[in-house]
């Protein structure tokens, strides 16, 4: 059996850019249509796409960037379940939760391969933020500082 997921960007590590799954391909370009969303990708189901296999290899890393891109530090930290990562540190990172910190700088846990990778996740995420001009407001848009 297969799905149809409709994917809004190429942040290939953004777990917020599907937009929907649906039964037929059908349903799925409609959707995408009628958002403008980027394309469809299809998937057969229980082929290896469950959560575990989404952090199977991964760790939760946390990112500290500043806004013009630097990174400040990059850390591990976790009780090495879940294949080495806490699992809520890793519901974080999947759902894209991010802060700011004291001095304005976005801390983001991120679920990578190592550091590189990490910093990719985060740069990425970063200049989203900065396109929405979300820069200093929490998840749900609040000013932070």
């Amino acid at each position: 059996m297969k799905v149809f997921v409709v994917i809004d960007r190429d942040y290939s590590d953004d777990p917020n850019r599907v937009k929907g799954v649906f039964s037929t391909k059908q349903k799925a370009k409609a959707f995408k249509e009628k958002f403008n969303f980027a394309w469809v990708e299809e998937f057969e189901v229980d082929a290896g796409n469950s959560l575990l296999e989404r952090i199977r290899g991964k760790k939760v890393f946390n990112v500290r960037m500043s806004k013009s891109g630097g990174v400040v530090d990059v850390w591990r930290w976790g009780n090495d379940i879940a294949g080495g990562n806490d699992l809520t540190e890793v519901e974080d990172a999947i759902n894209g939760h991010y802060l700011f910190d004291i001095d304005g700088n976005l801390v983001v846990p991120v679920l990578a391969r190592g550091k590189e990778h990490a910093v990719k996740i985060a740069s990425d995420l970063r200049a989203r933020i900065l396109a929405e001009g979300k820069w200093g407001k929490d998840n749900q848009g609040q000013e932070v500082f």
